[in-house]
């Protein structure tokens, strides 16, 4: 319901017969650091299309107080496209006119936005849809109390298909082969689930 779940079964939450490995992270916020990531959304980032687009963040270091991420609850239902800025919070991808529209700013207006996160343990995890607004901005502004290490893995439901949106991607993902719409069939993304049984 809300687009995050803390959750030990990411294929049940995709409700995805097939899920392919769409790519991976490693973000570092070091003790001490002033800024974390923009408010953002995973989504227009990507060369993909569709509903079943999963971000798994895994934490390697506890996870407390400036430490955490935050989410705008129940963005991921707004159906809006948000342009991608780049984590010096000032400069934007290069995209076209007219093909995003602007991030919304919690911070010159929270009342208008219900705002989660959680402090987070060794072993647990959090799973959110691609478009779920979030970032490290208003709950957790100030210095990092703590170093933070994180993994995410993105991951991709069999509604997923390669995306027609002109601009800068990230990662770039060039030269794939693929046509707009097409299935992400390709061994840049692995099956990691499938319900069929094997030949």
């Amino acid at each position: 319901v809300t687009g995050v779940q803390t959750c030990a079964l990411p294929i049940s939450f995709l409700e995805s017969d097939e899920v392919r490995f769409f790519h991976e992270h490693v973000f570092v916020r070091d003790k001490g650091a002033q800024e974390g990531a923009p408010w953002h959304q995973d989504y227009s980032y990507y060369c993909v299309d569709g509903n079943q687009g999963l971000s798994l963040w895994v934490p390697l270091d506890p996870i407390f107080g400036n430490a955490r991420l935050e989410f705008l609850l129940g963005s991921h239902r707004w159906g809006k496209l948000f342009k991608p800025q780049k984590f010096n919070r000032v400069d934007t991808y290069q995209v076209p006119e007219g093909t995003y529209e602007e991030l919304p700013c919690p911070s010159k207006n929270p009342d208008a936005y219900k705002i989660i996160s959680w402090d987070l343990n060794l072993g647990d995890a959090l799973l959110f849809d691609f478009k779920t607004v979030h970032g490290n901005g208003l709950l957790t502004r100030g210095t990092c109390q703590t170093r933070r290490r994180v993994f995410v893995a993105r991951l991709l439901g069999e509604d997923m298909r390669y995306s027609a949106r002109p601009g800068e991607k990230s990662p770039p993902f060039e030269g794939l082969g693929l046509k707009p719409g097409d299935p992400l069939n390709h061994s840049l993304f692995p099956v990691i689930h499938s319900a069929q049984p094997s030949l």
